[in-house]
């Protein structure tokens, strides 16, 4: 690979996607950002979500999966409030 972006010489005469790896900075940047959000959440969040992202922590989870479980798991918690409360106006409109 020649590294030509958008597509290599290599991928091109074979007529293929190039798949360019992160490259080193790029993954020390992504790494430092995952953990500034871990150590974040950590001093933000309730005690016992603290503890519980801690023993992930000890668990050996990697930062980049921590922070995604995170992420998601306040998404699902966003969309159970929004359900139960779009569930609590709806009975009331009916009544």
């Amino acid at each position: 690979c020649d590294g030509a972006r958008p597509q290599c010489s290599e991928c091109e005469s074979r007529r293929s996607d190039c798949q360019y790896l992160e490259t080193e900075t790029t993954q020390v940047k992504r790494k430092h950002a995952d953990l500034e959000e871990i150590f974040e959440l950590m001093r933000t969040l309730p005690d016992k979500e603290a503890a519980e992202l801690f023993g992930r922590i000890r668990a050996g989870v990697e930062p980049r999966d921590l922070v995604e479980q995170v992420q998601h798991g306040n998404v699902l918690v966003q969309l159970a409030c929004a359900s139960a409360s779009g569930s609590q106006e709806s009975r009331k409109s009916s009544q």
